[in-house]
């Protein structure tokens, strides 16, 4: 009868992640930008701050302004694990009444911007830190793991600073389970052992 033992792996749990995203890409459709895409990385403006360096403006000098940012999420993502998603904006622009600024996501299966929020509410020419909440964050990412926001203004009467735009996502990852192994055993018969024996001296 042959024997044989095996060495169970133990069952790895989901790990919840978090990772903020900043823009890889800035699309302009109507109107236009001044400023460097890094600097969307790091929140360092303040009340009433202006460091050209620090920030992008999105203007608009003829039309109104349209444009969206892309980010990229990890590769290895499933957007079905996804808990949430937030995006955060440091904005400054003018007051509501005269200029409204509009962000929105691109739900890739049915093909339509959809509005997460705009600048209504806001104190003009200081420095706003907005957060707006993803609802089910799984609608909004591509084949390519790839999520748009979408910046748009309701006219052409003023320009908007933005100096920080990320996206604070949570997500389950799931970790790849090793192959178990089994240690290839040496046949025995039951009640029988091999006892060396002495070769005797001529």
């Amino acid at each position: 009868i042959g024997l044989s033992s095996s060495t169970s792996t133990p069952r790895q749990n989901p790990i919840l992640i978090s990772q903020i995203l900043t823009p890889n890409s800035i699309t302009t459709q109507f109107g236009t930008t001044d400023g460097s895409l890094p600097s969307l990385r790091l929140l360092d403006q303040f009340e009433a701050d202006d460091d050209p360096d620090a920030y992008v403006s999105f203007q608009t000098p003829d039309s109104i302004y349209y444009g969206y940012q892309s980010f990229t999420l990890p590769l290895d993502t499933q957007s079905r694990l996804i808990s949430t998603a937030l995006l955060q904006v440091n904005f400054k622009g003018p007051a509501s009444p005269t200029q409204t600024w509009t962000w929105s996501v691109y739900d890739w299966n049915s093909r339509m911007w959809i509005k997460l929020g705009d600048s209504v509410g806001t104190t003009a020419n200081e420095w706003n830190s907005l957060l707006f909440r993803i609802p089910n964050p799984k609608r909004y990412v591509s084949l390519g793991n790839e999520i748009r926001i979408q910046l748009k203004s309701n006219n052409a009467n003023g320009d908007t600073k933005i100096d920080y735009e990320a996206l604070h996502i949570t997500y389950l990852s799931l970790p790849s389970t090793p192959t178990p192994v089994t240690p290839i055993s040496t046949p025995r018969r039951p009640g029988i052992f091999s006892v060396p024996t002495s070769t005797p001296k001529p």
